[in-house]
C-alpha cells in the first residue's frame, strides 16, 4: 500500500482542511424516484456501512455458514476472517420487498458516504479525494446483499490545503468492474457540488441520465438505466483514514464479504480495501473510460430488445443457479424438445411448386426459404418497403429526440414513465407497423401467384385489390393477439384461423375466410399454432437478436446495428407469409372435403391456386 500522506485517529478528522475538502465537494445524488414503498424507483439510500451492520438480525456467518455473532460491530469485523461474510435479513435470491421493509423498520434511513483524502507516494503532486457508498441490495440483472460504488475527484496539489485554494481536474466514477472519467468542466454541478446518478438497481454510478448499455464485466452486462424522475439527496460525509485503519477503523482491513455469499455475480461484494483504486487511485482513474454507451430512446426495437432480454436470462438464471437441479432439467428438456421436434419433421426435399403439396412442416420452413431466393425479383418491391421502413422508423426516433418537447420526454406527466412508453411505441409504430402490415398482406398474394404464368404485378395494382386488404385485417388480429398479453390466447386463436388471410385472398370476405380456415386446420391445430407461432417469433425477434449479438461481439456504431435489423426484417416478413401460404396448401391437399360451394371446394381452390389466370388479387 502507498504510504498516507494523512491519517487519522478514532474520531478525529485527519487535518481540518481535508474534513473541509471532503466536505465542500460531497455529492449530490441523483435516485430514481419511488413513489410509493415497494413500488418502481430506487428503494434504497447509500448510508454507513456500519449502520446498518450492527442492527438485530444481522449475522456474522463463517465459511461454513454457522453465525459467529449478530448486529457486527467494528471491532467484530476486524477480528473476522477474510473468509465469512455478513448476511441480512431476507433472500437475495428472491428478494421481494424484504430488504426495504427491513431498512424501513430501522426508522427514517441515514444518507451517508465514506470520505477518504490522500497523496498518493507514487503521485506527490496530487491530491485525491474518495467518496465510498455502501448500499444493502444490489437489484438488478445481478441479485447480491450489499453493494459499494466509488467516486473519486483529483485535484493538482500537493496537500489538502492547497487542493482548497483550487478545483478538482478530474472526476472518476465506479461503474461494476469498470470506471468512467471525465475532466472537471464537463462536470455537472449543483449547489457548486458535483452531480452523480447511480442506475437503479445496480448503483453503478455515471455523470449524467440515460440508458447505458453495457456488454462486458467493465461495463455491466445489460442496460443501467438513471433516468428521471429524479429525486436529489446530499450525504453526510463520514470521515475514513488514508490507508492503515485502526481503532475504530480497523474494520476497514477486512477483506471478508459484505453480503451472502454466493456463486459467481451473485455473491456479496468485499470492502473498499480490497479495490484497486484504493491503492493506486491515480492509476485506477488514468484506466477508465471516458464514456459510456449510450441506448437511443423511443422504442429503438434492438435496444429494447437487448435491455429486457438481458433482465429477464439475467434473473432467470439467477434463480436457475439456486437450483441446479432446475437447471439441469430445464437445459435437457429443450434439447430433448429441438431433437425431437427436428428428428419427427422432414427437411427434404424442398418442394417450391405447386404451393397446393403435401409438405412436412420441416419441409415447409425450408422450401419458404428456397422459393424466396428463387423468386427474389417478385419480392424485391415488398423487401425493400421493409428495410426503409426499419430505417426509416430509426430517423423518426433521431428526429423526434431533437424536438424539445420531446427531448425531455422523461419529465412530461411529471417524469411519469407513462409518457416515455407512449413516446416509445408512436415513434416505431408510425412506421414499422403500417409498413409491416402492408408487406405481409402483400407478400401473401405475391406468394399466392408464385404458381401463376403470369408476369408479377405490381405492388400498386396489388393494393387496390380489396382481397389483399382482408388479409390485413387477419395479420392485424394476428398480431395483436400474439402480443406479451394475450400470446397464450393469440396462439389458440392462429392454430384455428392460422390461414384465414390466404383464403381471404380468394373469398375477399372476412367471416367465411374464418370458417374455412377452422375447417382445413381441423385434426392439424397443434402443428398449424406451433409452425406458424414459431415462423412469426422468428420473423419478429431475428433481426433484433442478431442486432444484439453484433451490438456485444463487435461494439459497432447503432446506425449499423440498426440497418441490420431492417434488413433482417426484410427477409423474414416475406419468408413468414410464404410459409403460411404453403401450409394452406398442405391442409388443401390433406383434407377430404368435396362439397359444391365454390367457397369450400378444394378443387376450386387448387384451381385458384394453380392457375394464375383464374386468380384475381
Amino acid at each position: 500500500m502507498a504510504t498516507p500522506a494523512f491519517a487519522r485517529s478514532g474520531d478525529d478528522a485527519t487535518t481540518d482542511a481535508a474534513r473541509e475538502l471532503a466536505e465542500r465537494y460531497a455529492p449530490v445524488v441523483g435516485l430514481q424516484t419511488q413513489r410509493e414503498p415497494c413500488g418502481p424507483g430506487e428503494p434504497y439510500l447509500p448510508t454507513s456501512a456500519l449502520e446498518v451492520t450492527e442492527q438485530p438480525g444481522v449475522m456474522l456467518r463463517d465459511a461454513s455458514g454457522r453465525v459467529i455473532t449478530e448486529a457486527p460491530s467494528a471491532a467484530d469485523l476486524a477480528a473476522a476472517s477474510d473468509d465469512w461474510h455478513i448476511d441480512y435479513p431476507g433472500d437475495a435470491l428472491r428478494p421481494g420487498c424484504d430488504f426495504e421493509r427491513w431498512l424501513r423498520s430501522l426508522g427514517p434511513p441515514a444518507t451517508a458516504v465514506h470520505a477518504r483524502v490522500v497523496v498518493p507516494a507514487d503521485h506527490p503532486d496530487r491530491v485525491v479525494v474518495q467518496y465510498w457508498f455502501f448500499w444493502i441490495y444490489n437489484e438488478w440483472n445481478n441479485l447480491h446483499e450489499g453493494d459499494w460504488e466509488m467516486m473519486q475527484l483529483v485535484f493538482e496539489a500537493r496537500s489538502p490545503e492547497e487542493a482548497l485554494a483550487s478545483s478538482p481536474i478530474s472526476m472518476g466514477l465506479s461503474q461494476h468492474e469498470g470506471a468512467e472519467r471525465a475532466e472537471w468542466s464537463d462536470v455537472q454541478l449543483r449547489d457548486e457540488r458535483p452531480v452523480v446518478f447511480p442506475a437503479g438497481g445496480s448503483h453503478a454510478m455515471f455523470f449524467d441520465q440515460d440508458r447505458f448499455l453495457g456488454k462486458s464485466a467493465d461495463a455491466g452486462f445489460g442496460c443501467d438505466d438513471t433516468r428521471a424522475p429524479t429525486t436529489f439527496v446530499t450525504p453526510e460525509v463520514i470521515m475514513l483514514p488514508a490507508v492503515d485503519a485502526v481503532g475504530d477503523d480497523a474494520w476497514l482491513q477486512w477483506t471478508g464479504r459484505w453480503g451472502e455469499r454466493h456463486p459467481s455475480f451473485k455473491n456479496g461484494p468485499t470492502g473498499p480495501i480490497d479495490k484497486g483504486s484504493w491503492d493506486d487511485p491515480i492509476g485506477w482513474i488514468d484506466g477508465a473510460r471516458t464514456h459510456s454507451l449510450r441506448a437511443p430512446d423511443f422504442g429503438n426495437d434492438v435496444t429494447d430488445f437487448f435491455c429486457t432480454a438481458t433482465e429477464r436470462v439475467s434473473l432467470l438464471l439467477v434463480h436457475w443457479f439456486d437450483t441446479p437441479w432446475l437447471f439441469a432439467s430445464t437445459l435437457l428438456a429443450v434439447i430433448a424438445v429441438f431433437v425431437l421436434v427436428g428428428r419427427r419433421t422432414r427437411w427434404s426435399p424442398r418442394v417450391l411448386q405447386p404451393m397446393v403439396a403435401r409438405r412436412r412442416s420441416g419441409q415447409i420452413v425450408a422450401s419458404a426459404a428456397a422459393l424466396l431466393v428463387r423468386d427474389r425479383r417478385r419480392f424485391a418491391p415488398v423487401m425493400t418497403a421493409v428495410f426503409a421502413a426499419g430505417l426509416l422508423a430509426a430517423l423518426v426516433r433521431q428526429v423526434l429526440l431533437r424536438v424539445a418537447v420531446f427531448g425531455d420526454a422523461n419529465r412530461l406527466l411529471d417524469g411519469d414513465s407513462v409518457s416515455q412508453v407512449f413516446f416509445a411505441l408512436l415513434s416505431g409504430a408510425i412506421v414499422v407497423v403500417p409498413v409491416g402490415i402492408v408487406a405481409a398482406s402483400v407478400s401473401t398474394a405475391i406468394a399466392v401467384r408464385t404458381d401463376g404464368a403470369v408476369e408479377p404485378q405490381s405492388i400498386r395494382t396489388l393494393l387496390r385489390d380489396r382481397g389483399v386488404w382482408s388479409a390485413a385485417v387477419f395479420v392485424v388480429l394476428f398480431a395483436v393477439l400474439l402480443g406479451p398479453l394475450t400470446f397464450v390466447i393469440g396462439a389458440l386463436v392462429v392454430a384455428r384461423w392460422g390461414v384465414a388471410p390466404v383464403v381471404a385472398l380468394r373469398q375477399r370476405r372476412v367471416a367465411g375466410s374464418l370458417r374455412r380456415s377452422a375447417s382445413l386446420s381441423k385434426g392439424q391445430r397443434v402443428r398449424c399454432g406451433t409452425l406458424l407461432v414459431s415462423a412469426a417469433l422468428v420473423a419478429t425477434l431475428l433481426g433484433p437478436l442478431l442486432g444484439s449479438l453484433i451490438l456485444i461481439a463487435v461494439g459497432t456504431s447503432f446506425g449499423v446495428v440498426n440497418v441490420v435489423s431492417a434488413a433482417v426484417s426484410a427477409i423474414t416478413v416475406p419468408w413468414l407469409a410464404i410459409v403460411e401460404v404453403m401450409l394452406h396448401g398442405d391442409l388443401l391437399s390433406r383434407t377430404e372435403d368435396a362439397t359444391t360451394d365454390p367457397t369450400t371446394d378444394p378443387a376450386g381452390d387448387r384451381a385458384d391456386a394453380a392457375g394464375a389466370a383464374s386468380i384475381t388479387v
